[in-house]
């Protein structure tokens, strides 16, 4: 099993002064990249070299480069997964673990607690120009209906509505019906 934690904590000591130039440079704030622990020793984000294989990343010392980002269910609990995903190219992401549906899900169990639209961005850099507000979805082909649990969603761009209205158009489950009624009929 990964060591999620260990791993990120081993890519957030690669992060050079160079890198935390380029993300401010991208509207993305110091305060942003350490809210999620407070201890600025052990952020939620890293850099690392990764290899891709079926939609998923590993350590690879002879990989490209890539920012990471800790996945939890809410703030403060164990990691669930780590994102991996490239600022040439933010709309494409890879999982470490293939565990996490959304980057963001404490936002978006918030969200239906509050009774307030889920906010959707287009892919975790995104999420992080925006503070962590709101949410990302990391897997398209999973049943959204149970993460986004609300009656109101916004996106943020026209592109990750499209693909959301598909996921839960996809993703209707009506489940068998019988009727003691009929069965005793018969």
């Amino acid at each position: 099993m990964t060591d999620l934690l260990t791993e990120l904590i081993a890519a957030n000591r690669n992060l050079t002064p160079a890198h935390r130039a380029k993300l401010y440079g991208l509207g993305i704030t110091p305060a942003t990249l350490y809210r999620f622990t407070g201890n600025r020793l052990a952020g939620h984000f890293g850099v690392a070299r990764i290899g891709v294989s079926d939609g998923l990343y590993e350590p690879d010392p002879d990989g490209a480069g890539a920012f990471l980002v800790g996945c939890q269910e809410s703030v403060g609990s164990p990691l669930v997964d780590l994102v991996a995903f490239r600022l040439a190219e933010p709309a494409k992401w890879w999982l470490r673990s293939g565990d996490a549906v959304l980057l963001g899900l404490a936002n978006a169990r918030l969200a239906q607690f509050e009774d307030v639209p889920a906010l959707v961005h287009p892919h975790p850099l995104a999420w992080l120009q925006d503070d962590c507000e709101g949410c990302v979805v990391l897997d398209w082909n999973a049943d959204l209906h149970g993460y986004l649990d609300t009656d109101r969603i916004i996106t943020t761009d026209d592109q990750t509505r499209e693909r959301l209205q598909q996921s839960f158009q996809r993703n209707v489950h009506i489940p068998q019906i019988k009727s003691m009624e009929t069965a005793d009929a018969a």
